[in-house]
């Protein structure tokens, strides 16, 4: 009988390995190939080794590390995606990009200019390649650089949260609060928990004869802008005593600040009989209860849903003021509308020089047109 025979490489060396029919043992031949053909195979191998290693230097080459930051109202979702987006295969096409949560007022600046300094001017800020903001620009910034363009990106909701000791969640257990009494509460005209207007809608809540602890944004934020604008059409008194900026002036004596949405929630967790305000899902992520509202004889919580009902009835007037791609979506009126909303934008310059920009070029550029086509169109994005 034949033997079969596989070929192998050992040591630089071919060898056949052969079977004897069953009974008769087994043999082993070892045969070499002449040293031209080994040495030139060897050289073969090496040189597809260097090869592979050069293409993927070239892939991680090619990949770009773009800079954003801003708002902390969509911090995690733009962390999320940026993630994502780092996998797209081929790689080439693909870029690490890193989003700050700094703030919607230090989004805007940075994206002006890199070289100015932060608000407390100890910080050194950057130069980023796109922003986010949920505070809108100004006339006088568009006037300063006309290539500024703002673009919603999502929608979601701003809410009242508080740390009422012995408070438990469940059915009719909700602090309800209605759009006028939020007003009030601050701009410091209701300053007690037991306060007769907050107890009159809450019959089933035992409320503590304590004063109420205000935190509010220490920084520039879109999230006090929208926060703001809301009590501003709830009240004409906070218009004109607050107003609907996105400053941190409040007018009030005794009120606590901490930065970002993170610290207003870390503020109002520890702290018992204490009232803030935050984005939802930063509220949801803390576990921190948030007031409902009280429309007319309806009460309404924020959610994904009653953020749909403010987006139909306010949310598709963007783009009809002289092309600017923005719409204020607060005091939404319909009874399952949840009145404190707005949307946030990607802060983009549209026709910037690369040597406006320090650390831009063409290739970042057109790194961050495929980013944001990809977020805006890809249906698995």
């Amino acid at each position: 009988a034949k033997s079969s025979r596989v070929w192998l490489v050992s040591g630089g060396q071919w060898r056949s390995e052969g079977r004897r029919p069953e009974g008769r043992g087994r043999s082993v031949a070892v045969r070499s190939r002449p040293p031209g053909r080994v040495a030139s195979r060897s050289r073969a191998l090496e040189a597809m080794h260097l090869l592979c290693h050069a293409l993927l230097a070239a892939g991680a080459a090619a990949k770009l590390n773009l800079r954003a930051g801003g708002a902390s109202f969509p911090a995690a979702m733009y962390q999320d995606v940026s993630f994502a987006y780092s996998f797209r295969k081929p790689a080439s096409a693909s870029a690490d990009i890193s989003y700050h949560s700094v703030g919607s007022s230090a989004g805007k600046r940075w994206i002006k200019d890199g070289t100015q300094r932060c608000e407390d001017d100890v910080r050194p800020c950057v130069t980023l390649d796109w922003a986010a903001s949920d505070s809108l620009l100004t006339e006088s910034d568009y006037a300063a650089q006309p290539d500024l363009q703002m673009f919603p990106t999502l929608a979601g909701a701003v809410v009242p949260i508080f740390n009422l000791p012995n408070h438990t969640e469940g059915e009719g257990q909700d602090l309800l609060l209605t759009p006028t009494l939020v007003s009030k509460i601050f701009r410091g005209a209701v300053t007690r928990w037991d306060h007769p207007e907050i107890v009159s809608i809450n019959p089933l809540l035992a409320l503590p004869a304590e004063r109420i602890l205000l935190c509010v944004r220490a920084d520039g934020s879109g999230t006090t802008e929208i926060f703001k604008k809301a009590l501003s059409a709830f009240e004409q008194e906070f218009k004109e005593q607050v107003g609907a900026d996105s400053g941190t002036r409040w007018g009030l004596a005794n009120v606590t600040r901490r930065r970002l949405n993170s610290g207003v929630a870390t503020y109002v967790a520890h702290t018992p009989y204490s009232l803030g305000y935050s984005v939802l899902a930063e509220a949801e992520s803390a576990g921190l209860p948030f007031a409902a509202l009280l429309k007319g004889d309806h009460r309404v919580r924020a959610s994904p849903t009653s953020v749909a009902y403010a987006l139909a009835e306010l949310g598709l007037e963007i783009g009809n003021e002289r092309e600017v791609l923005t719409a204020d979506v607060h005091n939404a009126l319909g009874l399952m509308a949840w009145p404190i909303c707005g949307y946030t934008y990607l802060v983009m310059r549209t026709d910037p020089l690369p040597a406006e920009v320090p650390g831009s070029s063409l290739e970042t550029r057109r790194a961050v047109v495929n980013f944001w086509r990809w977020f805006y169109t890809d249906s698995h994005g």
